[in-house]
């Protein structure tokens, strides 16, 4: 299965699905703003809310202005990036709860301290 490309354009509608061939002649051409997200999927595919995308500046850092739209190679799967997500969410509930227990701590400190204060 080859990639296709496709990119929303400053209307913010999708284009494609294109060749990598087809994207880089445009882009030569200067057709392409900067900001325009990218999206690199198999054939059979097109992009959705979950999809991940790149800038024309990402795609330029990282695969040089010469091809920029080289396949990225560490582009992450849908399920990985489910998983780093679940991932994050359990570390970030995990750090509200202890922000909790030491908000907690906190106040019995102050009513001690205002009792103190009577």
């Amino acid at each position: 299965t080859s990639t296709c490309i496709f990119f929303k354009d400053k209307k913010n509608e999708l284009k494609g699905p294109f060749t990598e061939r087809q994207v880089l002649e445009w882009y030569r051409k200067g057709l392409f703003k900067n900001s325009f997200p990218f999206y690199f999927m198999k054939s059979d595919s097109s992009p959705d809310d979950s999809t991940s995308s790149f800038t024309l500046d990402e795609l330029c850092n990282r695969n040089g202005i010469g091809a920029p739209f080289s396949l990225p190679s560490d582009v992450p799967s849908h399920e990985k990036i489910r998983a780093e997500t679940e991932q994050r969410l359990c570390s970030i509930e995990e750090e509200i709860r202890s922000l909790r227990v030491k908000c907690e701590e906190v106040l019995r400190v102050k009513e001690r301290i205002e009792k103190m204060e009577k």
